[in-house]
């Protein structure tokens, strides 16, 4: 069976499956202060660092069935696919330019799994698949409004703000994109110093 040959909502049901069943085993302690990055992240934050694993394997996934077929046609339905599956991970499937994304059940429209997007996003803009320009040049302007919304959700510009804003918005259950950390999280792990009597801070 071809990617292809699957609907890009049942591969992204699919993918959200996976990649919760791996983020509902988090705890707290795994997110202070970039636990997973430590020396010892293994033990010290080991569901973040299956969640990234998985994540990781699902962007190599993407480059390695794009890449796979030899025909530039093949290639670009390849490519279409996973901008679409990319997009129905989304919490909504409309583009800024106001482009509909297929006719899908308005109760489906809630994956929020955004860790798969990021996945896919990363795929697609790896070097060996942005270097295929005639495959490129086979997808429709529709296809690449498709993708240039999925490009956006994740813009790293101002330490990825629109992605923040909108994940602020969705409805639990959510997947997040673990290339930014939790802020206030670290904050959890320090006691508040308390402030000296007499000074300023008391009033």
């Amino acid at each position: 069976m071809r990617v292809t040959d699957i609907n890009p909502l049942e591969l992204a049901r699919q993918m959200t499956i996976l990649e919760f069943g791996y983020f509902q085993k988090i705890k707290p302690a795994e997110c202070l202060n970039k636990a997973w990055n430590m020396e010892g992240g293994e033990q010290r934050a080991p569901n973040v660092r299956s969640v990234i694993h998985t994540a990781n394997v699902l962007s190599g996934w993407v480059v390695v069935n794009v890449l796979s077929s030899k025909d530039v046609k093949t290639r670009a339905n390849v490519m279409k696919c996973f901008i679409q599956t990319g997009l129905v991970c989304l919490p909504y499937l409309r583009c800024q330019n106001g482009i509909g994304l297929m006719n899908i059940h308005q109760e489906l429209r809630n994956l929020n799994n955004f860790s798969s997007m990021a996945a896919i996003a990363a795929g697609l803009n790896s070097a060996p698949v942005t270097r295929l320009k005639r495959t490129k040049e086979m997808l429709s302007q529709k296809t690449w409004a498709l993708k240039a919304d999925l490009d956006s959700t994740l813009d790293s510009t101002r330490n990825f703000s629109k992605y923040k804003d909108l994940l602020k918005t969705v409805n639990p259950p959510c997947v997040p994109f673990f290339g930014t950390s939790p802020v206030p999280l670290p904050l959890l792990d320090h006691p508040k110093p308390k402030p000296f009597e007499g000074s300023a801070a008391n009033g």
